[in-house]
């Protein structure tokens, strides 16, 4: 809680003849000083307590107490708790982002209707920078090392992960890459399950177009142009039609429907290899997210062929509803834009790029430390539980040691860790549609 101690303190006449000061004590506290600016009425009991005792017993213990928040309309009376103690809960998520300060004023009925305004504790307003963290399953086995250490992460930092989970592992004829076993198909959908059970993880898809997954999903598998940079194996997921990727997203969503993992909304395409038809072919299987979008360049910076990836975006690009024509932009007519949001992957993927360089785009991101947030964002970071311990493990922790400094539930800050579909409720409903 924030307190504060007035010994002396200006007392307001308000028309009424008073003397120029009054000497009495008031200790008066708030639960938190940080609050999300929020439209929708979801996190509108994330109220403002205030408090007011009055500990100087020259004040009428029968006065009446009410707050006000300074420079704005909001005020009103406190209630009774106790002994000479006064309490207010006060919405505040509907104010402007912002700095505020809130005290309390006591009339004293017994004493010419003296007013006295307690010394202002300072509040914020801020939108939620969100932080999320997500994990791209490549379609085989991951060993028990790699899960104990993800599920550590995510109990030691309180972060849930978006799982996005492959349903190759179901396929019956494997033959493109790294086989796996019924046994462990099962097992490690049972892991993800408990994760979302209990801890309140997301479980998205994923896919790249291994044949074998293709094969079983009754498209004619293509085997030009190979993504270089890579596994060497797959083609892009554009190389295939609209038609042909709702059929692969249908038969996938039904193998997760078939395996208890439920109807996903989010999707991310592999090696970030989008168009246009594969966020319409995602929308039309029934995703309301993807998040494959990213900064231009190469999928593999060290290797000079390596395939060049199809997009575009800024590391601050925020979530957008795409152009009909143009995955890198957005448009504010509602009929030319799709109805899948574009979460993009602004945070980069842990495994290419250095602690330092997923650090560069929290700060990119959130660039004015420990102040309000004017406007909502959302970082979004890439792992892989493959060869998690060996590669990204801590920079990840890294990261979170970094980003945690700033947490709204520790009141530091604007900070929030979410998955992508609980960020999804709120983004659609506050209607923040461009990507700028």
């Amino acid at each position: 809680a924030t307190f504060s101690t007035e010994k002396y303190a200006t007392a307001f006449t308000d028309g009424i003849t008073l003397k120029e000061e009054n000497f009495h004590g008031i200790l008066s506290k708030t639960n938190k000083q940080w609050f999300l600016k929020k439209k929708s009425a979801a996190f509108q009991s994330a109220a403002l307590t205030f408090e007011a005792n009055l500990i100087d017993n020259e004040i009428n213990s029968g006065s009446i107490v009410t707050y006000s928040i300074v420079g704005t309309n909001k005020n009103g009376r406190m209630d009774p708790s106790g002994d000479r103690n006064y309490k207010a809960n006060i919405v505040v998520s509907d104010l402007e982002p912002g700095a505020y300060k809130i005290q309390a004023n006591v009339t004293d009925s017994r004493n010419n209707l003296k007013i006295y305004r307690s010394q202002a504790i300072s509040f914020y307003v801020t939108y939620p920078i969100y932080v999320t963290w997500t994990l791209d399953w490549e379609g085989w086995d991951v060993g028990q090392s790699d899960l104990n250490d993800i599920a550590n992460i995510g109990d030691t930092y309180g972060m849930p992960i978006t799982h996005f989970f492959n349903p190759r592992i179901y396929v019956k004829n494997q033959y493109t890459i790294n086989k796996i076993s019924s046994d462990r198909a099962k097992y490690i959908t049972n892991w993800v399950l408990e994760r979302r059970n209990s801890k309140y993880d997301e479980i998205g898809m994923h896919m790249h177009m291994w044949t074998d997954m293709v094969a079983e999903a009754g498209v004619s598998a293509k085997s030009y142009p190979v993504i270089q940079g890579t596994y060497g194996v797959d083609v892009p997921t554009y190389a295939y039609s609209r038609e042909e990727l709702k059929k692969i997203f249908n038969w996938g969503r039904q193998k997760f429907i078939e395996y208890g993992l439920g109807a996903p909304i989010s999707y991310r395409t592999g090696a970030w290899m989008s168009g246009t038809d594969v966020l319409l072919a995602a929308q039309d299987a029934g995703f309301l997210i993807d998040s494959s979008g990213r900064t231009g360049g190469k999928v593999n910076a060290s290797i000079p062929g390596s395939t060049e990836v199809p997009w575009s975006l800024d590391i601050t690009t925020s979530p957008y509803l795409p152009d009909n024509n143009n995955i890198n932009t957005w448009n504010n007519s509602a009929n030319q834009r799709m109805r899948i949001w574009e979460f993009p992957n602004n945070g980069a993927d842990s495994y290419w790029f250095p602690s330092s360089e997923l650090i560069r785009r929290f700060d990119a991101n959130y660039p004015n430390k420990g102040s309000i947030a004017t406007r909502p964002q959302v970082i979004t970071y890439l792992s892989h539980p493959h060869w998690f311990v060996s590669v990204d493990t801590w920079k990840i922790r890294g990261l979170l040691n970094y980003t945690s400094n700033y947490l709204y539930r520790d009141d530091e800050g604007p900070v929030v860790y979410a998955t992508l579909e609980t960020i999804y409720s709120e983004w659609e409903r506050d209607k923040f549609i461009n990507g700028n």
